[in-house]
């Protein structure tokens, strides 16, 4: 497709620590409301990532979509099998440690991926990950049952709210919105995802929040082993725009995966997880 990987910035963007401190406030605190949070969230025996691939799967197997700015960060599937957008290993381990630790009061999932939009004026943004890699984990099966269980309450919650998780007092903030496609299925979002922005909101839309930031805790603390794969799909983001152009023919995959080898920091282009349609 004659793919042109280099692009020009068209608004000033911050740095990458300025990026991890703002996403840090999509999900700050405890879970609440009776719902676990941080290292409590883990259960059982996490599951070595040796052998895991991404191979096979498909928008049937997908079981829970987490995005934030309307991207797709962290997948998990059926099986128990994750993929994480846009981090290294080395970083998701170092960032679980410190959460861990309580260096950082941030909801893994979120913290964790550190995500993939850089913030920029008038909230616009520019897809720019730090990996053009995915990573894969493997979920336990008991976490699995915990995100199910978790999925029910919440789905109670946004059915009391009519999908109304409140509007915190705090500008800037990314909105979080968890696709769960189990039995029952449930979608819910909320804006800047943390406790420390929560006076002023009612005790279910709380209740609903600390839900969402359990199922991210879930995730989390129960894939502390991760390895990195190549994506089959990338979408690209021409001149740093907000148009974008899915790339999924293997010459053109291969053309951005050597273009981040090669050090081009002007590569707008992130993985896409198995299972979900690039640019949509």
């Amino acid at each position: 497709m004659g793919l042109l990987l280099r692009t020009r910035r068209t608004a000033p963007v911050l740095t990458t620590a300025a990026v991890l401190a703002a996403t840090l406030l999509t999900a700050c605190g405890g879970g609440g409301g009776g719902a676990p949070s941080g290292p409590e969230a883990a259960c059982g025996d996490p599951v070595a990532v040796d052998g895991v691939t991404l191979a096979g799967l498909t928008a049937e197997d997908v079981l829970l979509v987490e995005s934030s700015f309307r991207l797709e960060e962290v997948v998990v599937y059926d099986d128990g099998r994750v993929a994480v957008v846009g981090r290294t290993a080395t970083e998701w381990t170092r960032a679980l440690e410190r959460r861990a630790s309580g260096e950082a009061a941030a909801t893994a999932a979120a913290a964790l991926v550190a995500r993939t939009a850089v913030v920029v004026p008038a909230m616009a943004w520019l897809p720019h990950p730090e990996s053009p890699s995915l990573l894969v984990g493997q979920l336990p099966d008991c976490a699995l049952d915990d995100l199910a269980s978790l999925a029910r309450e919440l789905g109670d919650v946004v059915a009391t709210t009519n999908g109304d998780l409140g509007d915190p007092m705090i500008t800037d903030s990314p909105t979080t919105t968890l696709d769960y496609r189990g039995d029952p299925a449930v979608e819910a979002s909320a804006y800047a995802l943390t406790q420390d922005f929560e006076d002023g909101l009612t005790r279910e839309e709380r209740r609903g929040r600390a839900f969402m930031r359990a199922m991210l805790d879930t995730v989390t603390f129960n894939l502390p082993d991760v390895g990195e794969v190549a994506p089959e799909a990338f979408e690209f983001y021409p001149d740093g725009s907000g148009a974008c152009e899915p790339i999924t023919d293997p010459d053109d995959v291969a053309a951005v995966l050597a273009a981040y080898e090669e050090g081009d920091d002007d590569v707008e282009a992130r993985a896409v997880p198995p299972g979900i349609e690039p640019c949509t």
